[in-house]
């Protein structure tokens, strides 16, 4: 008797211990369609490692007409912090199933990859290459 209670038990541990709660890891499209802030910047050749406060650096897609707004309120020039406050029109291509960011056709700032709620942007450059980490942005 205990033991046909003691295998539904170890079926349902299992079945709830495989389940995954789905703002962890977005989906491409729903990523895209929330603001982001800018979280830190790590590499390049001076091993930089900066931190920003949420909302220091913004950006805002909208898919729908393939706009990227920002919002850069970053004042440290000495600071690598993405591109500089204004609207770009933005494509994402995809390379050997890999996604990279185009903005105004022809700028390609690296590889988008959504990870726990967070997006990041790697430009691939290795040694001196830069890795930006953004966090769904709350008010």
């Amino acid at each position: 008797m205990k033991i046909n209670l003691f295998i539904p038990l170890i079926c349902f541990v299992l079945l709830l211990s495989s389940c995954s709660r789905t703002d962890d890891n977005l989906g491409n499209e729903e990523a895209i369609n929330v603001p982001w802030s800018l979280k830190s910047t790590v590499g390049g050749l001076a091993g930089t490692n900066v931190n920003f406060n949420m909302g220091t650096v913004l950006w805002t897609f909208n898919d729908s007409s393939n706009t990227l707004t920002v919002i850069n309120n970053n004042t440290n020039d000495d600071v690598y912090d993405g591109l500089e406050t204004g609207s770009y029109s933005y494509t994402m291509t995809t390379i050997d199933g890999l996604e990279y960011l185009i903005v105004n056709e022809d700028y390609n700032l690296g590889r988008l990859e959504y990870i726990n709620s967070e997006l990041t942007l790697d430009n691939g450059i290795p040694l001196d290459g830069l890795l930006l980490t953004f966090e769904i942005y709350i008010p």
